[in-house]
């Protein structure tokens, strides 16, 4: 799982310098490892836009996945990891509801299946 979550955050530094991570959270859900990341671009190199990339890993002994949900944005501030505002305070209360429903939707329906099994399919949650 360190190996995903690091390769990741390799690819988002290749177009930004600035980027910073809040730490994945890792928990067990279903028999599954899972862990739940946040990588932030206030501005992309070369480009007038910022970014964030919420990523979901799951892991069992037969492997490994990785789901991101990206949004490009306007350049952001942060002067606290997380915490993102935009000139715009619309802009702010935007990103804070796409924040939670986006991180609502990695929860509750992003999931991985160990299987076929003729006898049980065990899924994540």
């Amino acid at each position: 799982m360190p190996k995903l979550y690091q390769a990741w955050g390799q690819t988002v530094k290749k177009t930004c310098s600035g980027m910073f991570v809040g730490p994945p959270r890792t928990r067990t859900e279903d028999g599954f490892t899972t862990a739940y990341a946040q990588f932030y671009c206030p501005k992309r190199n070369g480009v007038d836009e910022g970014g964030v990339n919420l990523a979901k890993i799951m892991a069992s002994p037969a492997g490994a996945h990785l789901v991101v949900v990206g949004k490009r944005t306007a350049p952001f501030r942060s002067e606290v990891p997380g915490h993102i505002s935009y000139a715009n305070d619309a802009e702010t209360r935007a990103m804070v509801e796409w924040l939670k429903s986006t991180n609502d939707y990695l929860i509750t329906s992003v999931r991985t299946c160990n299987g076929p099994s003729p006898l049980e399919m065990k899924c994540s949650k």
